[in-house]
């Protein structure tokens, strides 16, 4: 991806035209993000967002974020026979053995390294 598309905007708009034009003569490279961002699709569904201001917004938008791997939000969990179920009610975090955690580890890696067919531009 382009830098500039690896960045909010106002951090793009600040970076002086000498920065810019360095990142832009990169090209494409590998970016590192929290978060990834699956797109609108018919195959997923909308799903509605309720804004600070008290507006809904019904969109169909789905991310990932790297930063909690390892924990699963979801309405459906809950946990009443714990006292604290308020708080835990809509997470769980995924216990995983070594071996489970270093096989997935791989599996992600063999994964995600791959070229995705829709990338590969004339090979």
């Amino acid at each position: 991806m382009r830098r500039a598309d690896a960045m909010p905007k106002k951090d793009w708009d600040a970076l002086d035209i000498g920065e810019k034009q360095q990142h832009l003569a990169k090209g494409m490279t590998l970016e590192f993000l929290d978060y990834f961002v699956y797109a609108p699709h018919d195959f997923l569904e909308t799903y509605e967002v309720r804004m600070k201001g008290g507006e809904k917004l019904t969109i169909g938008h789905y991310a990932i974020d790297f930063r909690r791997v390892c924990r699963v939000e979801c309405p459906g969990i809950t946990y009443p026979q714990k006292p604290n179920a308020e708080a835990m009610s809509l997470s769980k975090r995924l216990e995983l053995s070594i071996e489970t955690r270093t096989e997935l580890g791989t599996k992600l890696a063999g994964h995600f390294s791959r070229a995705a067919g829709e990338d590969e531009i004339g090979v």
